[in-house]
């Protein structure tokens, strides 16, 4: 494999820098793309992503790698993942007050669990092989999770680990990295650094993140209201067709697609994505 040339120069690593995973992780991905790059990578993410209508992801470079869309997410449960080209590739939604499923198409890939002992959280991460379950398939977290996230998650500062003998920290979340990775950043207290392993799925980290962010925010806003920790006023909704039944948003979210004939692709469709395809990725666009 060639040498991938490396980003503005910036890709250095924190002192105790993710490490590479038992095995490659691309849960996420599927016959056009992959997510899963040969060098570590780190971005610059912000607060309250989870409750924004529309977020770009970059790197800590300013490369764009994907985009998060949901109008009124923090009530319909929902999160669509684009990829730099606008096309949709993943969608995140709630399941009840502890579970979070990511979907490609139709395929459940992940479920996020959170697990609350006393004041502590702990998020289990389990990673589904196929044949997928669907969106109608029950909870399916029988198995032990491939990764646990401990730590800090309020504070920003938490470490997504291997769920084995081995214990390898593969992915990390560090707001104190943000001064070295981004000087002068506009807003540095409401940022934070995810730093990540070589050969570990980015979309899964990230995405991951973002849910993880929201429900600590959640749970600290409920435990401010006197309310019961690890709950919130949408802990007992009840959901119909993928969607909370306290909806404000009544018209499920669409994104507009092209009038693709049946010989005709111009928006290239069938192609593999040219910032996405095997071994290149945004930051660089460089075949390996």
């Amino acid at each position: 494999m060639g040498q991938v040339e490396s980003c503005c120069g910036k890709r250095g690593q924190p002192g105790d820098a993710p490490t590479m995973p038992s095995r490659p992780i691309s849960v996420l991905g599927n016959q056009y793309v992959t997510f899963q790059p040969e060098q570590p990578e780190s971005f610059l993410l912000r607060r309250g992503v989870w409750g924004t209508a529309s977020y770009e992801v970059q790197d800590v470079a300013g490369n764009p790698w994907f985009r998060l869309e949901g109008k009124d997410s923090q009530w319909t449960g929902q999160k669509k993942l684009l990829l730099n080209t606008g096309i949709h590739h993943a969608t995140v939604e709630r399941s009840g007050a502890t579970f979070w499923h990511i979907y490609v198409a139709n395929e459940r890939r992940v479920t996020i669990r959170l697990e609350v002992e006393g004041e502590k959280q702990i998020f289990l991460i389990f990673l589904h092989e196929a044949p997928y379950p669907s969106r109608t398939s029950p909870e399916t977290d029988s198995a032990p999770p491939a990764m646990i996230v401990s730590g800090n998650v309020t504070g920003c500062s938490y470490s997504f680990v291997e769920h084995d003998a081995v214990r390898r920290v593969i992915a990390r979340v560090d707001r104190a990295l943000v001064d070295k990775y981004a000087p002068g950043t506009i807003d540095a207290a409401d940022k934070f650094v995810v730093a990540i392993g070589a050969w570990v799925d980015v979309a899964l980290i990230l995405t991951a993140v973002v849910v993880i962010e929201a429900a600590a925010q959640e749970t600290k806003d409920a435990s401010k209201a006197g309310l019961e920790t690890g709950r919130s006023s949408m802990a007992d909704s009840t959901r119909t067709d993928g969607r909370w039944s306290s909806s404000l948003d009544t018209v499920p979210i669409q994104l507009p697609q092209p009038d693709v004939g049946p010989k005709k692709d111009p928006a290239g469709l069938s192609k593999v994505p040219p910032l996405w395809g095997k071994g290149k990725t945004p930051r660089n666009g460089v075949q390996v």
